[in-house]
């Protein structure tokens, strides 16, 4: 007879296409930054905010939080921010990595327009 062992068997992590799930962050990334800038004209303390914010999200893991929110934000300024996501989540994972890498292209892409005026 053959016994059933009772372990915890670790569960294959699945795989998720980072570097499409990149690409799209910076997709979407790019025209909001655009947007957002034009409409902040100098405005520090708005773009330090959203930064602010962006980055205590992702620090947090909060990434519902942060969707829902850029989301509002997205749909405020006209931008179409959902309809080009519908496939890319196939998991939670690949969701996770998204909203971190789409901080992370935000900051980086502020920084670049920063770099640029000044």
């Amino acid at each position: 007879m053959k016994e059933n062992s009772i372990q915890n068997k670790a569960y294959p992590v699945p795989l998720i296409d980072t570097g499409q799930l990149a690409l799209t962050a910076n997709a979407v990334v790019q025209p909001f930054v655009e947007t957002v800038w034009e409409i902040a004209q100098d405005d520090e303390e708005l773009i330090n905010r959203l930064r602010s914010l962006l980055s205590f999200l992702d620090e947090e893991k909060r990434y519902a939080e942060m969707f829902g929110m850029l989301q509002i934000l997205y749909r405020q300024i006209g931008l179409d921010f959902t309809r080009e996501l519908k496939t890319e989540f196939q998991n939670d994972a690949a969701f996770a990595y998204f909203m971190h890498i789409y901080a992370l292209n935000f900051d980086e892409t502020l920084e670049d327009f920063i770099a640029g005026v000044r």
